[in-house]
């Protein structure tokens, strides 16, 4: 058995993953602000803020009147001519 420690990372559309394989067995990796074990895949800032925020929280950001937010950005990974604007900085995937 091999004692290399090996990471999966799983970059969904809708919600994103990290898995670990420890003795032989696959583990869930949570996330540290949540503890689930899926995060969405959600990119938001607060209007009034210059950081963003993912996962969850972004998602919250989305159901106030005060956040912004970009959902489908990954959807577009290997479109070299996509952009999303978040605030007044642009994100390319």
């Amino acid at each position: 058995m091999s004692s290399k420690k090996r990471v999966g990372i799983d970059l969904g559309t809708t919600y994103s993953a990290v898995a670990t394989t420890l003795g032989g067995d696959v583990e869930m990796i949570p996330n540290s602000n949540t503890g689930d074990e899926t995060t969405p895949s959600i990119v938001g800032k607060k209007t009034e803020e210059e950081s963003v925020t993912v996962g969850e929280a972004a998602r919250n950001y989305g159901q106030t009147d005060n956040g912004e937010l970009i959902t489908t950005i990954k959807r577009k990974m290997g479109d070299d001519d996509f952009e999303a604007e978040l605030g007044d900085r642009t994100y390319t995937p």
